[in-house]
């Protein structure tokens, strides 16, 4: 049962029914996780102010439109800024900052040239899309973030400010113009007195590279910035990042990358900065886990549970340590398997690259579609094996892989009869273990009456199926024992499909 502080499940006062039988829902379930000083769950597009009073919720966010602060040419209303600021002061949980760019400055379209057209769903203002790339745009986004960051430093509550996600703000907040996609010079409105630019190939790359200089040479070292993954190619932003200064974020974090080609686009940097512990990283679902973003409803091939969890261990498995989730899942943590995923994030949220601290290590058995492979936290398989199969859903083909309302259930592996696997741990992380308890968990699905065969630490365990059909997690307990860093599991008579192995220390 969790123990419950003033400062811990209930916040504040005034909860909504669901979240009134998730507080009831979190007092009977098994303790929380300490808090984690490297990271944890963020709470996005909440529901309801309600929700940030959830002992699990470790931050926020504070999303601003670009228009509602930058009320003239060179003139700035921070009080709604300064509002939103103050609440998360109030409650001591710290909120990523963004500038969104769905509405510009109404002054803007009596400066800048404009197309009625809105060129993307993301942009609200009824005059249409700006032309970026003017000067005129360009001096007054960059004059705004010179004097965002001048109120912010003189703040009373710069110690909440996680860091600021950097908007580029062009075509609503996320997206630009191509050159094959420019309207014809005679379909633009252009004010009087306002000089017509060209749009050139250029352009983009640009203004991107001049905002870029913008946020890091206005924000650091005060405030980390979290930069997009598409920005990573540049040498400003991988100087940056190579420093720790700034950190990836993305929008589109899902249970693996949802196009090909993505493994590379939109999850490469956080291998290459995140995973090797380089900067710290920040990720936004790319929708909630039944598929809702705004008016849009993506279809899930696994169950909502499932989708959540394995976007977790997939957030995991590329270093994140800051784990946002829309309001909408934070609904469902009256679910016992949406709360036991929040609660795994938590707890293993920015050790990935400490393992002398971290409390724990695994890894999740999967294959895939997209990013082949098992998910890992301070683990790895050694060597795979054709004798050691990927099982899941959608892919091999459909399958059921147990109760599906079970979280653990989309992806797996089957290790034949007879054959066993090797799992290495992180050697630092076994070498700190060196003299305390240690448990290891082995998730496997519960079908037919074989034995599993584990053998870690010097010993070796017998695990005995029981056909009940079930996802069981198994643990046992090591008070003493070698420093060797490989665990073997040896399916002894039948296939034994297996879902995680997990060492703690305790």
């Amino acid at each position: 049962m969790r123990e419950l502080s003033e400062s811990s499940c209930c916040r504040g006062t005034g909860f909504g029914v669901r979240l009134a039988l998730c507080c009831l829902a979190l007092l009977f379930s098994a303790s929380a996780p300490a808090k984690n000083p490297y990271g944890g769950i963020y709470l996005i597009w909440a529901t309801g102010a309600d929700q940030y009073s959830l002992d699990f919720i470790d931050g926020g966010q504070v999303m601003l439109q670009w228009k509602s602060l930058h009320t003239g040419e060179d003139e700035y209303d921070w009080g709604k800024l300064d509002k939103h600021l103050a609440y998360f002061d109030n409650l001591d949980i710290k909120v990523t900052l963004q500038i969104n760019g769905n509405r510009k400055p109404a002054f803007l379209f009596q400066r800048v040239p404009y197309h009625s057209v809105p060129h993307s769903h993301q942009i609200k203002d009824k005059d249409g899309t700006l032309m970026y790339w003017h000067p005129y745009y360009v001096d007054q986004y960059e004059k705004f973030l010179i004097a965002l960051s001048k109120h912010l430093k003189k703040a009373a509550y710069s110690d909440h400010i996680l860091g600021i996600r950097m908007n580029y703000n062009k075509v609503g907040t996320e997206h630009s113009i191509s050159v094959k996609d420019m309207p014809p010079k005679a379909e633009w409105k252009v004010p009087r007195g306002v000089k017509w630019v060209d749009f050139e190939s250029t352009q983009n790359e640009d203004y991107v590279e001049r905002i870029n200089k913008a946020y890091l040479t206005y924000f650091p070292p005060e405030y980390k910035l979290f930069l997009r993954m598409t920005a990573a190619t540049s040498p400003t932003i991988e100087d940056a990042l190579s420093k720790g200064i700034a950190g990836v974020y993305q929008t589109g974090a899902e249970m693996e990358p949802r196009y090909k080609g993505d493994e590379n686009a939109r999850y490469g940097p956080f291998l290459q900065w995140c995973r090797t512990g380089i900067t710290d990283c920040y990720a936004e679902s790319w929708a909630a886990a039944d598929g809702t973003h705004g008016t849009k409803k993506d279809k899930r091939w696994s169950t909502f549970a499932q989708f959540n969890y394995w976007r977790i261990l997939s957030d995991l498995n590329l270093g994140v340590s800051y784990l946002a989730v829309y309001g909408l899942d934070i609904e469902r943590c009256h679910d016992p398997e949406f709360m036991a995923a929040f609660d795994f994030a938590r707890k293993y949220a920015g050790y990935h690259a400490r393992p002398q601290t971290s409390p724990g290590a695994w890894i999740a058995f999967r294959e895939g579609l997209h990013l082949k492979g098992d998910y890992t936290f301070l683990a790895k398989p050694v060597p795979a094996s054709e004798h050691f199969k990927p099982r899941d859903l959608r892919y091999n083909p459909p399958q059921q892989l147990g109760d599906q309302s079970v979280r653990f259930g989309a992806w797996a592996r089957s290790l034949s009869a007879g054959k066993s696997i090797d799992v290495e741990f992180d050697k630092g992380f076994i070498e700190s273990l060196s003299g305390t308890t240690r448990k290891l968990t082995v998730t496997y699905l519960d079908r037919g009456t074989g034995v599993l065969a584990v053998k870690a630490f010097g010993k070796e365990q017998r695990i005995q199926l029981e056909n009940t059909q079930k996802w069981i997690q198994r643990s046992i307990e090591f008070s003493q024992g070698n420093s060797d860093s490989v665990v073997n599991l040896k399916a002894k008579s039948r296939s034994i499909t297996l879902h995680m192995v997990e060492i703690e220390r305790i």
